[in-house]
């Protein structure tokens, strides 16, 4: 690996300029294999595209330790890079691993027009005779968040896909899978646009009657055209590139120190319980899945902030000030903002470990507001970095235009009292020395 000067970083003759607008209001970030299956708080793909042509050269080393879905990994294939992802969550790996590693349209054809066929044999049977062709899972309210005749098709529709996919490889199989577990949330009881599990009103529900098997088809078909879409778009480089995304936490990366060219991330807020609830998002997807339902439960637990980490203020200014101020108006809250800031530092420390020497780590982050107090977080991770010893390059504002998440929400769970969430993000850039 070749070291790059700062100078290169940001000659806008070869590459893209850090200036100009990062909005991306009117872009469409649903290209290629974006589309596949929605998930909290997805950065916008055209940040990890622009930043990874700024940082980096093709065949260079991309990590994503939040990986989320896998938009770092994805555009990084499509551009001729590797990437490596690591998520706490099993259904973010199982979607970016499917994501950056579609199988060929053909290889879906192959599979799909059997599984076709096959629900075609069984769409008009008799319940009773098609309850003795299937195994009913059985986890915590699955009656309350599916209706009986859902459960019976998605359990029907589960072991056509075990059959069918049972001697094929793994792309296509995660491909269907992914396709089967969007079906699961789509048809689920849950409301729809939201990510912790609130069930639909009582007169909504009473209308609420999907057919699951004509919504899994159409699902495939368009994730299929996604995959057309991804074969097209790649580049020659990148069709022989790797993208690797792992279960781990990252405060612990298995990787070799300074092994990366370039962190691109986008870190969870420290705010499950008021606003993006990854582990509630994934649950009943996780649990069809046939995911432990205790893991699956305790996704949020044990993500940053949760109960792998101490409640710990690290001795930079920004995060001691806020601190200070939640703590006059909640020391719980105060607690709880101090255990995701030593989450999120022991995550900068191996993040710092495995980037190699004079590269970049750009991390996308939005200001949160704990009990009325307006967190810092953009400055409290520069300050962190410099820290580490890392050099501030820049920080960038953006406009959140289409990043899934809700306007207001009410933190203190006060009726009436509501505040705008998250509306603004910034990228923080920062190089290792």
């Amino acid at each position: 690996m070749r070291d790059l000067t700062l100078e290169e970083y940001l000659n806008i003759e070869k590459r893209d300029s850090l200036s100009g607008n990062w909005d991306f209001a009117t872009e469409n970030t649903q290209y290629t294999t974006h589309k596949f299956h929605p998930y909290p708080a997805r950065m916008v793909p055209q940040i990890a595209r622009r930043i990874i042509l700024t940082f980096t050269n093709e065949e260079d080393v991309v990590l994503d330790p939040f990986c989320g879905s896998g938009t770092v990994l994805t555009e990084s294939r499509l551009l001729g890079r590797n990437s490596i992802g690591i998520d706490i969550n099993p259904l973010a790996i199982l979607i970016a691993n499917t994501k950056a590693n579609p199988p060929s349209v053909e290889e879906i054809d192959k599979v799909f027009n059997g599984i076709k066929q096959r629900i075609e044999e069984l769409r008009d049977g008799p319940d009773d005779k098609l309850k003795s062709l299937v195994n009913i899972p059985h986890f915590t309210n699955i009656n309350y968040w599916f209706k009986d005749y859902a459960i019976l098709r998605l359990a029907i529709l589960r072991e056509i896909l075990r059959n069918e996919l049972r001697n094929e490889g793994v792309k296509v199989s995660r491909f269907f899978w992914v396709c089967f577990a969007w079906t699961v949330r789509q048809v689920s009881n849950v409301r729809k646009k939201e990510y912790k599990l609130y069930r639909l009103p009582e007169d909504e529900l009473k209308k609420f009657n999907p057919d699951i098997y004509s919504d899994f088809l159409n699902i495939v078909a368009n994730y299929k055209d996604s995959v057309k879409e991804f074969w097209n778009s790649i580049s020659d480089v990148g069709k022989n590139c790797y993208a690797i995304a792992m279960l781990g936490d990252s405060r612990n990366m298995h990787l070799k120190d300074e092994s990366v060219d370039l962190i691109v991330t986008s870190p969870p807020y420290g705010d499950s319980r008021t606003t993006v609830a990854y582990g509630q998002f994934s649950r009943l997807q996780l649990c069809w899945l046939d995911y432990d339902e205790k893991y699956a439960k305790s996704i949020d637990e044990i993500s940053l902030g949760g109960k792998l980490d101490a409640p710990y203020i690290i001795d930079v200014p920004s995060l001691k000030k806020t601190i200070s101020e939640i703590r006059e108006k909640s020391i719980k809250r105060a607690l709880e903002a101090a255990r995701f800031y030593y989450g999120l530092w022991k995550c900068m420390e191996e993040m710092y470990r495995v980037l190699d020497k004079k590269r970049v780590m750009a991390i996308v982050i939005a200001n949160r507001s704990i009990r009325r107090v307006r967190v810092p977080t953009h400055q409290i991770i520069r300050e962190l970095g410099e820290k580490l010893g890392m050099e501030h390059i820049r920080t960038i504002p953006r406009r959140i235009a289409r990043k899934r998440l809700p306007w207001k929400n009410a933190p203190e769970n006060i009726p009436g009292l509501k505040e705008a969430t998250m509306a603004e993000e910034h990228i923080v850039i920062l190089r290792k020395i």
